[in-house]
């Protein structure tokens, strides 16, 4: 009798541990192979304003994933190294349009626009000369002027979403966008690349 019950308690905990490990396993599956991809452009797409304003800068961003994403959220900063010791690095959140993003699909593609105007003027203020002059100049500074004015500066994005079916956060980090990043060429369509042909 007591052969019997001892058996039924290694075959109850043999179980119960198979259970939680297959659980874990599918949820690992689940979250990791199945989760969204993004894939960042190598270069950000220059267009000049059409009435002549500031130009606009746009990246693109893929999912190349198994599954949809929700709810993106955005941050864009500009990385500028050595402004006031030569050794510190200064960011500056710079505007971003186009997010948040309700949803990008599988497959889908969608372009995020970054703005160099209207950023906030209580973090500007507590950045060095000249780079606090150059923020706040009319019209607005280009990303071209700011990669020429301070060397080694490079511009970088950061998004937030949810796996539409699992519900876990994800966080996708863009390369590094410096001056040798910026082209006047379209993107091309259901791609990050941009275009052989010629200017934008």
């Amino acid at each position: 009798m007591s052969d019997l019950i001892q058996a039924t308690i290694i075959s109850a905990v043999v179980a119960v541990v198979t259970g939680v490990l297959s659980s874990y396993l599918f949820w690992l599956w689940l979250t990791k192979r199945l989760r969204p991809r993004i894939v960042w452009s190598k270069h950000i797409s220059v267009n000049e304003h059409w009435l002549g304003g500031p130009p606009k800068y746009r990246v693109k961003i893929q999912n190349v994933g198994r599954r949809a994403a929700v709810d993106f959220g955005a941050i864009c900063m500009l990385r500028v190294p050595g402004v006031a010791t030569g050794e510190n690095v200064k960011l500056v959140k710079l505007r971003t349009l186009d997010v948040p993003l309700p949803f990008l699909g599988k497959g889908k593609g969608r372009l995020i626009t970054i703005k160099t105007d209207g950023l906030d003027q209580f973090h500007v203020l507590g950045l060095p000369e000249p780079l606090r002059s150059r923020l706040n100049q009319e019209p607005p500074v280009t990303l071209e002027d700011l990669f020429a004015d301070f060397p080694g500066s490079e511009v970088m994005l950061y998004l937030s979403a949810y796996d539409a079916v699992s519900g876990t956060r994800c966080h996708f980090q863009s390369v590094p966008y410096t001056s040798s990043s910026l082209t006047r060429k379209w993107f091309e369509p259901g791609s990050v690349a941009v275009q052989s042909g010629g200017p934008v």
